[in-house]
């Protein structure tokens, strides 16, 4: 069976047997929509209240619907950073798909080609790298270990290490990032002294005194 098969067959089985069979009464075809409504909004700060209604179900029985996908190891929800928190910081968790495949497949793409040419890339291209880097926390530590605070230059996220230290992450597809005003601002914000900018491939580099550039190999064998 081909991979894009396979994925559609296991979204199916989901939303026809597993969800109903732990009490989901919600048609399957709407189940499917919620789950695709959720592939669209990658990594955005969910609205329940409006997906539900554009649904014609009240916010409850979203809330349900997400709280079992993420029980299921579907999908993840990451809180806002909270310790010293300003103005900027967002307040609602933001939620991902955890699996790639699975969010390619909801969301239409079936190739590489699909999938480089639509807006959802650079939300897949982050949602895998996170779910590298949360495989090697303590489990412990999971949950609470990629908090969100949101710069002016878009989404920076954060590592408390077990020093006390924080560490700030940033996730970009290119091979030559430059340090924004975004990551600037967020580090002196949340008190990072060090940040990562993290690239697809390719060997460590400085960016300035408090920056580098490593790939993702590189930031998981030198950080776990």
């Amino acid at each position: 069976m081909i991979p894009r098969q396979w994925r559609e067959d296991f979204i199916t089985s989901y939303v026809e047997r597993h969800l109903p069979q732990q009490g989901i009464t919600t048609a399957p075809i709407l189940l499917r929509r919620f789950c695709t409504m959720l592939a669209h909004q990658q990594w955005a700060t969910i609205n329940l209240s409006k997906l539900a209604g554009s649904l014609g179900i009240d916010g409850k029985t979203a809330r349900r619907h997400l709280d079992l996908l993420e029980g299921l190891y579907l999908v993840r929800s990451l809180p806002p950073w909270t310790r010293n928190a300003g103005k900027r910081l967002v307040k609602s968790p933001k939620v991902y798909w955890r699996d790639s495949g699975i969010l390619h497949a909801l969301a239409g793409l079936p190739t590489l080609d699909k999938l480089l040419g639509h807006p959802l890339c650079g939300a897949s291209w982050e949602g895998y790298f996170l779910e590298q880097i949360l495989g090697q926390l303590p489990q412990r530590r999971d949950r609470e270990s990629l908090p969100h605070p949101r710069g002016c230059g878009g989404w920076i996220w954060f590592i408390e290490q077990p020093d006390g230290q924080v560490l700030a992450v940033e996730i970009k597809r290119t091979l030559s990032p430059k340090v924004t005003p975004g990551l600037t601002e967020s580090m002196s914000t949340l008190g990072a002294e060090k940040a990562v900018i993290i690239i697809p491939e390719g060997e460590s580099y400085p960016l300035s005194r408090t920056v580098t550039a490593p790939s993702l190999r590189h930031f998981l064998e030198s950080t776990f």
